[in-house]
């Protein structure tokens, strides 16, 4: 007696393999479900799993268990008898629905599923482990191009993220399955525990590898923070740099602003005013105290146009008024002492 397992996505093909020789059933078990009976073969579902039992195979399978009954001197006690399990199973027991139709396709089942992730989960690990060589090869290189270097660890660390992710969901996987088969194992009577045992024992040994391939994810994660805050220092070095700069222009600026304006200033009041009769150190000062006016004017007006604020603007233009005002007067009294 053949057990043969396919995903639920085959029931279309799994029927026409089986043709005529079965027909509607729908009988209800607590676990299983038969959807089609026939002298040859039973057709049933579990949860998303198709199931066939017959005595011959049929289309191609995920996976199968052949069940021989016999008569058995010495065996594995369950609760319906006696087993032997090899390639073969053989079973020293009497027919029963309960055990041949629902307890057995549901274990079957499940451990069908925990095969199957766990040799995922296997395969999966060795693609993991490769991985994780690749970027701590990767972790070891130097550069100086750090912007680049970051968009470069960032699609890594997404990469792998996604791969560790997909390892993860299947040794969960894998772990339900095996959790679920241990049930049906326990509930007829330890069947086929060993074989349940195994399976669990590959799964620990694989998922010692989520801790490695965490620390590798976590390295990911701080070298990318630590290239950030290089990226962040080279840029506020480079503002410093450019600030450095810009204050050296704006002095020189000034500086040739002032002698502009004091040059100019000059010689349009030596042109209208008789500044030759003020004493030459105030008119000096006067002409020193003018300058200064005419460009705090111009930074407040600056100032006055990005955050309209009138203070410094009233200010710049008193001292302005004030110093235009003695310019003109005091010639004015000199000439007449």
């Amino acid at each position: 007696m053949l057990y043969m397992f396919y995903n639920d996505s085959e029931l279309e093909k799994v029927l026409k393999e089986i043709g005529k020789r079965a027909k509607p059933s729908f009988k209800r078990f607590k676990y299983t479900e038969i959807l089609a009976e026939g002298t040859e073969l039973i057709l049933g579902r579990y949860k998303s799993v198709i199931f066939i039992i017959s005595e011959q195979d049929v289309g191609n399978p995920i996976e199968k268990f052949e069940i021989k009954i016999v008569h058995l001197e010495h065996g594995e006690q369950f609760s319906f008898g006696k087993y032997k399990y090899n390639q073969l199973i053989e079973i020293d027991t009497v027919f029963d629905e309960n055990l041949f139709y629902n307890l057995f396709p549901a274990f079957f089942a499940e451990l069908t599923i925990a095969k199957l992730t766990v040799r995922d989960c296997m395969q999966t690990k060795d693609y993991v482990m490769n991985k994780s060589i690749e970027i701590r090869e990767f972790l070891k290189e130097t550069t100086l191009n750090y912007e680049d270097y970051a968009v470069t660890l960032a699609q890594k660390r997404d990469s792998f993220f996604v791969t560790y992710s997909d390892f993860i969901s299947k040794a969960n996987k894998a772990e339900v399955a095996i959790s679920n088969a241990k049930f049906f194992s326990s509930k007829i009577g330890n069947f086929m525990f060993e074989e349940v045992s195994r399976l669990e024992f590959e799964l620990l040994e694989v998922k010692k590898y989520s801790e490695n391939f965490e620390k590798v994810l976590k390295e990911l994660e701080n070298r990318l923070n630590l290239v950030y805050l290089q990226i962040e220092v080279e840029r506020r070095k480079n503002e410093l740099e450019l600030n450095r700069r810009t204050s050296a222009i704006t002095a020189a600026a000034v500086v040739i602003e002032f002698v502009a304006v004091a040059y100019y200033s000059l010689k349009i009041w030596e042109s209208y005013l008789p500044v030759e009769k003020i004493p030459k150190i105030l008119s000096f000062l006067l002409l020193i105290f003018f300058t200064i006016s005419v460009i705090i004017l111009t930074e407040s007006i600056g100032n006055y146009l990005l955050e309209r604020k009138k203070g410094q603007l009233k200010v710049s233009i008193i001292l302005l008024v004030i110093s235009f005002s003695l310019m003109v007067i005091l010639p004015i009294i000199y000439t007449q002492i």
